[in-house]
């Protein structure tokens, strides 16, 4: 069972302004609910009840004071687990946490509907497919199509260009646009893939980069990509980023593995053609998928070859 620790900091600060005489100590704190380790789910209202009590009269409340707050649990990706519900009463000089252990059941997962992304003359269209099985156009794009992928945690899809267009980030399930990033028109591609896993964004750049935003849209990371070369298809397993990379002048691709924190790569290994997809098999092993010129699966183990 994950071990979390669900903060309601509900701070008692008793009027930092007040002076108390003669008084060093610091409140107590009693939850009186929830009591024992009760279980929640996901948009259920907690009803937190607690007592602070200190040495010396307080100016405006006394020496005792309670309180109800309803908490509502709002966020939708807590995970099922134990948490904890912090209390924190303040007398001006000391303060004191009380603790109250809860249980959390995440929300369950709803399937709201199936994206498909096609293009046409008239742009690329994401189709919606409900549960019903209506198909309905949700969003439309100019420019022409590299890559897409969805992120169920964060409700996103991205739609990546190649040499006429941008990144778009849509909310979903409505098909809001959210955020982007401006690519450069040519002839030669500029966006060649578009890859999603947590927060993360990866988004590989003809020219030599990929590029890693989080899920509001802010750069953190940059790949850099060795001169002559571009990257394509990425995949982030074992805490490593691995990019197949394919030479600009000839049909040489390689798999390269990148440190996430700096973005330095750090090895690489030859493929015999050009990549479809990469899924982790467990902490060992790599499944990297290719065409019918590509062996069915090759397994990369120790995160290194």
């Amino acid at each position: 069972m994950l071990r979390n620790r669900f903060v309601i900091f509900l701070i008692i600060i008793v009027f930092f302004s007040c002076k108390k005489n003669g008084n060093n100590g610091s409140p107590a704190v009693q939850i009186t609910n929830p009591t024992g380790s009760p279980t929640y789910s996901v948009f259920d209202t907690i009803h937190v009840k607690a007592h602070v009590s200190d040495a010396v009269a307080l100016q405006s409340a006394g020496k005792d004071f309670s309180f109800t707050c309803p908490y509502v649990l709002s966020n939708i990706h807590l995970a099922t687990g134990a948490y904890t519900i912090v209390v924190r009463a303040y007398n001006g000089t000391n303060a004191t946490l009380g603790y109250q252990k809860i249980n959390i059941n995440a929300a369950p997962t709803i399937r709201t509907g199936i994206f498909a992304v096609t293009r046409n003359s008239g742009g690329v269209h994401v189709l919606k497919i409900d549960t019903s099985f209506n198909v309905s156009t949700l969003y439309t794009q100019t420019g022409d199509y590299s890559s897409s992928d969805i992120s169920s945690y964060y409700q996103q899809l991205y739609i990546g260009a190649a040499d006429s267009g941008n990144v778009n980030t849509l909310t979903m399930p409505n098909g809001i646009p959210s955020w982007g990033v401006t690519g450069i028109v040519s002839l030669s591609p500029c966006f060649t893939n578009v890859y999603s896993n947590g927060n993360t964004v990866y988004i590989s750049e003809y020219l030599g980069l990929i590029k890693y935003y989080n899920s509001l849209g802010a750069l953190a990371t940059v790949f850099n990509v060795t001169t002559g070369n571009y990257p394509i298809k990425t995949c982030f397993w074992s805490n490593y980023l691995f990019a197949e990379i394919k030479n600009i002048g000839s049909t040489a691709r390689n798999l390269v593995v990148y440190y996430t924190g700096s973005g330095t790569g750090f090895e690489q290994s030859a493929l015999p053609g050009a990549v479809v997809n990469m899924f982790g098999k467990d902490n060992n092993d790599l499944y990297v998928f290719g065409n019918k010129d590509f062996a069915e699966c090759q397994i990369i183990v120790g995160g290194a070859s």
